[in-house]
């Protein structure tokens, strides 16, 4: 499951069992907690070369993952970014994280901003939805589906929001679903899925591949909650 949720990455599932075999721990890491140890790592190495805190970068990151959120573009420029942002300390932040080229870096030409691991991208946005989540735009938007399962995941929102995603954008839940850490956290969502099957399944008014993008997610679900969907 850890491996799964950290896209089978090479480099981040090593990651993953060096710290679990490391550290002796009866029960293993989440894949959240694996991306934001070695995200903070990662930040420390570049905080103390430089000598500001890690906590500045960290706070750096997570206003561009919500401004990548509200303008709807994950792969900004950096002409945008300097746009999104007047405050020159979390510019100077970001320039410097872009100089060390371990979390984010240009692409060369376009400079695009890209994330060295997709999976920091998606666990710092999962981080900022409970920032934008009232948006109606950002909450209905199916691009962002596992963004936000990601984040009901992780108990980001609460049973009424986690209510509401399901109104809006149902994919966004049955995505909680896959990701959720543990069976305790799937049988949780379980009984809220199985009440909108039962109501939604075959309503024509859904969105067109909404029902097989659904069914797609849960191929792709381990938990013994899918049968009773």
């Amino acid at each position: 499951r850890t491996a799964n949720a950290l896209g089978s990455d090479p480099l981040l599932c090593a990651v993953a069992a060096e710290q679990n075999r490391g550290e002796g721990r009866a029960r293993p890491l989440t894949a959240s907690q694996v991306l934001h140890d070695h995200l903070k790592r990662q930040l420390y190495e570049i905080a103390t070369s430089v000598g500001q805190p890690v906590s500045e970068y960290l706070n750096a990151l997570h206003r561009l993952a919500e401004s990548m959120l509200r303008s709807k573009n994950l792969r900004p420029t950096w002409s945008n970014v300097r746009d999104w942002f007047v405050n020159a300390d979390i510019r100077q932040r970001l320039n410097e994280l872009l100089n060390a080229g371990t979390v984010i870096h240009l692409a060369s030409p376009s400079e695009v901003v890209l994330f060295s691991h997709d999976r920091f991208l998606d666990a710092l946005c999962a981080e900022a939805i409970p920032a934008v989540i009232n948006d109606p735009a950002i909450r209905g938007e199916p691009y962002f589906a596992e963004i936000i399962g990601r984040a009901i995941a992780e108990g980001r929102l609460s049973e009424e929001l986690v209510r509401q995603v399901l109104e809006d954008n149902p994919l966004g839940v049955f995505c909680a679903l896959m990701l959720a850490p543990t069976d305790t956290a799937q049988s949780k969502l379980g009984p809220l899925l199985r009440r909108w099957a039962q109501t939604h399944g075959h309503d024509d008014r859904l969105p067109r591949g909404l029902s097989w993008e659904i069914g797609l997610t849960l191929l792709k679900t381990d938990s013994p909650v899918v049968v009773e969907i």
